[in-house]
This record gives C-alpha cells, structure tokens and sequence, in this order.
C-alpha cells in the first residue's frame, strides 16, 4: 500500500478553513472535567482530603459583523460548577468557582 500525501493540497484545503472562519465567524464549546484528585496529605490519625471531580463548561462566539469589525463574545463556567473537598466522606470544604462573561469589539484584520 502506498501513502500518497501531497503538502500542497493538504495546505490549500487547510488554508480554505481558515478563510471560513475568518468570514463566517465561529462558535467553541469547551468541557473540562478533572476527575478525583488528592488535595491534602493526611496526617495520622487524619485521613487524605480529595476533591471531587468537577466539570465546567466555556463557550466562545467569534463574528465578523460588517467588513474590518468583529464581535467576540465569551462564558466561562456556565452551570456554576462548585469544588469541594472530602475526607472520610464528609464535605470539608466547598469553592464556589464562579461565572465570568466578557464582549470585544475590535477593528482591522
């Protein structure tokens, strides 16, 4: 079986999606999810404090909205997810992350 790749054309089809993207603009989803972890060492008598897994979603709107201008829109956090901490399967501690949004407009390119 022979593998025929030619940069070229590779470089063209990319180069066509990111021409896209510059004139249509471009939606991003992100998910994080960090499972459980070890957040203190215990020490005896004390067992380890872990923190639970926690997932948080971050969403990015990028648009061209008349020639030289584009609008970027972003969440971070969107369903408020919260850290907390356990040892012996009590809640010791709790971290409201927070949510955060931010808008851009910008001019050239």
């Amino acid at each position: 079986m022979t593998y025929n790749f030619d940069p070229d054309r590779w470089y063209e089809n990319q180069r066509r999606v990111l021409d896209a993207k510059r004139e249509r603009g471009e939606l991003t989803m992100l998910v994080s999810v960090v499972g459980e972890r070890l957040r203190y060492l215990g020490y005896a008598p004390a067992s380890d404090v872990y923190e639970r897994p926690v997932t948080t979603h971050d969403l990015t709107l990028n648009l061209r909205v008349a020639p030289q201008w584009r609008l970027k829109m972003s969440g971070r956090n969107l369903f408020d997810a919260t850290q907390r901490d356990f040892q012996d399967g009590a809640e010791v501690s709790r971290r409201e992350i927070g949510r955060s949004a931010s808008v851009a407009v910008s001019y050239g390119s």
